[in-house]
C-alpha cells in the first residue's frame, strides 16, 4: 500500500540531487524529457505492444509467463518506449514549433470535424 509513497519519495530525492548538480543534458535526460512530453503517446505505444503479446488472440504470453517473466517483459517494453521517445520528439518537432503539442494529445484535442478536414463546427478546445 505504501509502495507508491516510497517511489514518490525516491524520485523526489533524485530530483533534489539532480537540481543541486545543475543542468546537464545527456542521453538519459533527453529520453526522460521526451517521455514526459509525449506521455500519452508512450502510454499508447506500451498498450499497443503489450496487447498482442499478452492476450490469447495474440501470442498468449500472459498465460505462459510467470510473474518474473511478465516483469522482465514489462521492463523490456518500457525500455523500448524510453529509447524510442526521443525519436518521436524529433519527428514532431515541426508540430511543436507551430505551437501544437504534437503526438497523440494533439489528436485527442481535435474535434471530429478537424480530423476529417472540414471546417470546425464549434470553437476548438484550448489546451488544459
Amino acid at each position: 500500500m505504501f509502495g507508491g509513497l516510497g517511489y514518490a519519495a525516491l524520485f523526489g530525492l533524485i530530483a533534489a540531487a539532480l537540481a543541486r548538480r545543475g543542468p546537464t543534458v545527456g542521453a538519459v535526460t533527453t529520453a526522460v524529457t521526451a517521455v514526459g512530453k509525449r506521455s500519452l503517446s508512450s502510454y499508447l505505444a506500451q498498450s499497443v505492444i503489450f496487447t498482442p503479446l499478452l492476450c490469447a488472440w495474440g501470442l498468449g504470453l500472459g498465460a505462459v509467463l510467470g510473474s518474473a517473466g511478465v516483469a522482465a517483459l514489462a521492463i523490456g517494453v518500457w525500455l523500448a518506449t524510453f529509447v524510442g521517445a526521443p525519436s518521436w520528439s524529433v519527428a514532431t518537432c515541426e508540430a511543436r514549433r507551430s505551437g501544437c503539442c504534437g503526438g497523440s494529445r494533439t489528436d485527442v484535442l481535435r474535434t471530429p470535424d478537424q480530423l476529417c478536414g472540414a471546417a470546425p463546427s464549434a470553437p476548438a478546445l484550448s489546451a488544459f
